[in-house]
C-alpha cells in the first residue's frame, strides 16, 4: 500500500517532493493509531486544510470497513471449508511480499546501506525478538543519531 501511496502522491500528483514523504512516513509511524488514516490525515490537511483532511479520513476508513465487513460475511458462511481455508494461508506471502516491497525501497531512500544495515536490524530484534517497546527504540535512536552527530561536527570543527 505504502508502495501506491507514494506513487499516487510524489510521481504522479506531485503533491510532495521525495524527501518530504519519507520524513512524513517517519513522523506518521511514531504516531498512534493507523498509519492509513495518518497518512490521509496529513495529506488531507497539506492540500485542503480541516476539510481535505476530514474528507481524506473518511476516504480511507470507508472503504476498509466495506471490505472486511464483505470478508467476515463470507468468511464466516465458508468457515471450514478446506479449499477457502487454503486459498487465505496461499495469500500470506503475498501479504509479506507487499509488506517487503516499500520497506525496501523506503530504506534505499533513507539510506540504508551494507554499512549501517545493522541499524534497522537492531531495531526489529529489538522490537520484535526481545519484546522492547518500539517507543524506547525510536528515542534511543533519536539520542544515538543526535549523538552521531554531534560527534560528526566536533570532528569537522578540529
Amino acid at each position: 500500500m505504502l508502495a501506491m501511496v507514494r506513487q499516487i502522491i510524489v510521481v504522479q500528483r506531485k503533491w510532495m517532493p521525495e524527501d518530504e514523504f519519507v520524513e512524513m512516513i517517519a513522523l506518521l509511524q511514531s504516531l498512534p493509531g493507523i498509519f492509513a488514516v495518518n497518512m490521509a490525515l496529513s495529506v488531507g490537511k497539506r492540500l485542503l486544510g480541516r476539510k481535505g483532511s476530514l474528507s481524506a479520513a473518511f476516504g480511507a476508513i470507508l472503504p476498509s470497513i466495506v471490505i472486511v465487513l464483505a470478508i467476515a460475511i463470507f468468511a464466516q458462511k465458508w468457515k471450514g471449508n478446506a479449499l477457502v481455508e487454503a486459498c487465505f494461508k496461499g495469500v500470506r506471502p503475498c501479504v509479506v511480499a507487499l509488506i517487503l516491497s516499500p520497506a525496501l525501497q523506503m530504506m534505499k531512500k533513507a539510506g540504508v546501506t551494507l554499512r549501517n544495515f545493522y541499524l534497522p536490524l537492531v531495531a526489529v530484534v529489538l522490537v520484535c525478538v526481545l519484546h522492547v517497546s518500539p517507543v524506547y527504540v525510536i528515542v534511543a535512536a533519536g539520542a544515538g543519531g543526535a549523538f552521531y552527530g554531534y560527534l560528526k561536527e566536533r570532528r569537522r570543527a578540529a
